[in-house]
């Protein structure tokens, strides 16, 4: 289950810059999608990566474990592998 306190923290920071978020659970997995408002840079998030680190330590939800779908990404078709195979649990596994 959602700790929705700490999600509602990283929600209001995003608000802040004119962006949402919805999240969701399934199956083991947490599928978060950010939407921006109009006229707001869909480019100016942090790179996916980052947002997942904010969300690990927020939720305490595995890295691995969280997928984000950002504005520009309903936009055009990414016609690369799913970018969360691979991405380490914590930023301190990228140091080693």
């Amino acid at each position: 289950m959602l700790d929705t306190e700490a999600l509602a923290a990283v929600r209001r920071t995003l608000e802040a810059d004119g962006f949402h978020l919805d999240a969701r659970e399934d199956g083991g997995r947490l599928h978060v999608t950010v939407t921006a408002d109009p006229g707001t840079c869909g480019d100016c998030l942090v790179p996916k990566d980052v947002l997942r680190q904010i969300l690990h330590r927020a939720l305490g939800t595995p890295v691995r474990s969280i997928d984000v779908t950002y504005p520009h990404d309903t936009l055009a078709k990414d016609t690369r592998a799913p970018d969360t195979l691979g991405a380490p649990d914590s930023l301190e596994e990228t140091a080693r």
